[in-house]
C-alpha cells in the first residue's frame, strides 16, 4: 500500500506543471540562434559563389500593404489571413 501511494505521489509530482517552468535565461535565445544561423548560411553562400539570401522586407511590406484587400477577398476567418495580420502587426508594418 505504501509503495502504491509513493508511486502515485511521484507520478502526480512529475505530471504537475512545476517541472515545466520556462528557463528565464532561454528567453530571447531563438533570436540569437536564428541570427547566427542566417549569418552562417550567408557566409557559406558567398564562399560557394552565390549571393546571400535576399532581404524579404520589401516583399513583407508589400504583402502587409495589401492585407485589407486580401482579407476582403479571402475572409477574416482564413487562417492564412490571420497569420498575415499577426505577422504584420508584429513587424509594425
Amino acid at each position: 500500500m505504501r509503495t502504491i501511494l509513493g508511486l502515485m505521489t511521484a507520478v502526480a509530482l512529475a505530471a504537475s506543471g512545476a517541472h515545466a517552468q520556462i528557463d528565464p535565461s532561454a528567453v530571447g535565445q531563438s533570436g540569437v540562434h536564428s541570427s547566427t544561423m542566417r549569418n552562417h548560411a550567408d557566409r557559406i553562400a558567398r564562399e560557394r559563389g552565390g549571393a546571400a539570401r535576399p532581404d524579404n522586407s520589401a516583399r513583407a511590406r508589400a504583402v502587409c500593404a495589401q492585407r485589407m484587400e486580401l482579407r476582403a477577398k479571402f475572409g477574416s476567418d482564413d487562417p492564412k489571413i490571420r497569420q498575415i495580420f499577426d505577422l504584420c502587426n508584429r513587424l509594425h508594418y
